[in-house]
């Protein structure tokens, strides 16, 4: 377990979701491995080495990204960065990683009785007899 988590931590993923020549949304997924250094300006050289000559970059309109200073910092960030290549791109704190922080903040505060109630609850009706029809 251990080392699969150190893989996917020396690994840079990314989405890219464009419109193909049917006007079609299509995504392709980008899978950087051995990042030993995850500042906002060697994650921008490794974005511009998976596009070379900075073409597959000229239609860029926007970036989401998580909330870490690398990628959404003032400073020398990823989005800075693109920022600089392309004036223009916005740049967002994706929706999914909001929520998951919020997610995590509230059950810090839910009592630990709720959430032993809430199992108890899930394993009842998940024994239902409607669901072994």
């Amino acid at each position: 377990m251990r080392l699969l988590t150190a893989q996917i931590r020396n690994s840079f993923r990314f989405i890219i979701r464009y419109l193909n020549d049917d006007y079609d949304s299509e995504y392709e997924l980008f899978n950087l491995d051995n990042i030993t250094d995850a500042s906002g300006q060697n994650l921008y050289e490794k974005l511009l080495e998976a596009f070379p000559n900075k073409s597959g970059l000229k239609n860029l309109v926007g970036l989401a990204t998580d909330g870490a200073n690398a990628m959404r910092g003032k400073y020398n960030s990823l989005s800075q960065r693109i920022l600089e290549l392309k004036p223009g791109t916005f740049s967002i704190h994706c929706l999914c990683h909001i929520g998951n922080l919020v997610a995590r903040k509230a059950q810090k505060a839910i009592p630990q009785r709720v959430i032993s109630l809430i199992h108890l609850l899930h394993s009842y009706f998940s024994r239902s007899s409607k669901e072994n029809v």
